[in-house]
This record gives structure tokens, C-alpha cells and sequence, in this order.
């Protein structure tokens, strides 16, 4: 009996998740509006981020692959590293930056058009504790959670 015991509370804690080893989670953009976007982690051509500088960079190839529908969750592409080392090594300021894009505006302009006229819905710019708060799956619009995050054009207070 003592043994069941034992292996039902080894089993039970081994299912806990603890906030802090969320960071080798991959990061999930959760569409909720009505429309389709798409997400652009904004980074140089060595993969590190950008901020301070929001300007958008120019690797248009890195927009992510998939338009995530209404109501739905897609790992942005290279986000499957553990966060902690990501920041460590890429991300000089604690904050990167994403973008979000209306999917059609995608379609129907350039990649310097968008860049220069700043074409974007939402630009997030989030540290590795906001990642953590929002467990890994930031949403789109932004949530209640987010009303102390850092964005653009900022939320109504």
C-alpha cells in the first residue's frame, strides 16, 4: 500500500509545471479576433532582437508560414529554443519585439511599403517575464493580462 502511495504522489508531482520551466515553451500567437493575421518576430540577420529599435526589419521570409485563423494558436517558427537561453543570447534588452499583420495587408503591398508606412494591427514589445505571465501564448487583441505591457498603438487604460 505504502508503494502505491509513494508512486501516486511521484506521478502527481511530476505533472505539476512550475511558471519558471514554462521558459523552454515555444510561443503560441492566439488569434481571437475576426480576422486573419499573420506574426513577425522582429530581428537582424543574426536572429537577434531589435529593440529599442520598432522599425520593422527588412526579412520579409520570416513572416510566419501559417495565417492563424479566428479562435486559433500556431507556434511561431523558431520558437521552439528554451526562452531563457534565447534571451541570454539574443536578446540584448530583455525585450523583443513581434507584429502583428491583417493577412491581407500582406497580400496586397509590398514589404517596404509595410515597412515604411509602419502597415501593422499590433506591435508587442515583450520581456521574458511577460512571455512567462502570458505562459507562452500571447494573444491577439491583446488580453486584460496585458494591460501592463509594453505595445503599440497602446491599449486604452
Amino acid at each position: 500500500m505504502n508503494i502505491l502511495k509513494a508512486f501516486s504522489i511521484v506521478l502527481c508531482l511530476s505533472q505539476c509545471e512550475v511558471a519558471m520551466d514554462r521558459e523552454d515553451d515555444p510561443l503560441y500567437v492566439v488569434n481571437q479576433s475576426g480576422q486573419s493575421v499573420r506574426v513577425y518576430v522582429n530581428n537582424d540577420e543574426n536572429y537577434s532582437a531589435l529593440y529599442p529599435d520598432t522599425s520593422i526589419s527588412d526579412f520579409e521570409e520570416r513572416l510566419s508560414a501559417e495565417i492563424i485563423a479566428n479562435n486559433r494558436e500556431v507556434v511561431i517558427p523558431g520558437s521552439e529554443a528554451s526562452w531563457k537561453s534565447t534571451f541570454e543570447v539574443s536578446v540584448p534588452h530583455d525585450t523583443v519585439s513581434l507584429f502583428i499583420f491583417h493577412a491581407d495587408t500582406l497580400t496586397k503591398f509590398p514589404w517596404q511599403t509595410i515597412r515604411e508606412d509602419y502597415k501593422i494591427l499590433r506591435r508587442y514589445d515583450l520581456s521574458l517575464e511577460d512571455l512567462i505571465t502570458l505562459e507562452f501564448k500571447v494573444p491577439y487583441p491583446p488580453s486584460p493580462k496585458m494591460k501592463n505591457m509594453k505595445m503599440f498603438p497602446p491599449t486604452a487604460k
